[in-house]
């Protein structure tokens, strides 16, 4: 299989299973302490974050049925319960600039996701994203309704 081609499959795997969206830092980059809600919905990020890392494959405790996942290039996709994603082993992943908002039933937790893929010829690739995950209160808890990414391109900025 040609680079390119093996490429773009892995960052459609990763668009889909939508990983980014995982906390590693305690709270928002606003500089003020989350609420209840919030650090809920961080720790709920960091949980999906380390099941992305060790390569689970069951996310119906995150993601709501029909939740619509939204990629960089704006095909939207609807999680299914019991379908999961498929595992994809990560060099790397790390999350800055992470936000967490308290709407009531409605929570939103935005970010900056880098990740490092490596492909089966041992290329190493880095993805970065800015997401949005919309989280809503369900009788079983919180779960993902809505989740986008955007792809970040960097800029040469003039000297």
């Amino acid at each position: 299989m040609n680079i390119i081609l093996e490429i773009t499959i892995i960052i459609l795997i990763l668009l889909l299973l939508q990983i980014g969206g995982w906390a590693q830092t305690p709270g928002p980059a606003t500089g003020k302490k989350p609420d209840a809600v919030e650090a809920e919905l961080l720790r709920l990020e960091e949980l999906g974050r380390q099941k992305t890392l060790a390569g689970s494959t069951e996310w119906d405790s995150v993601m709501a049925d029909g939740a619509y996942m939204i990629g960089p290039d704006g095909n939207v996709a609807l999680y299914q319960k019991g379908t999961g994603f498929p595992s994809f082993p990560l060099v790397s992943f790390k999350l800055s600039e992470l936000i967490a908002r308290n709407y009531g039933k409605i929570g939103v937790v935005t970010g900056l996701a880098d990740i490092e893929v490596q492909t089966r010829d041992k290329k190493t690739f880095a993805v970065k994203m800015r997401y949005m995950n919309v989280w809503r209160k369900f009788k079983d808890g919180w779960k993902i309704a809505l989740s986008e990414r955007t792809m970040v391109k960097e800029i040469a900025l003039p000297k």
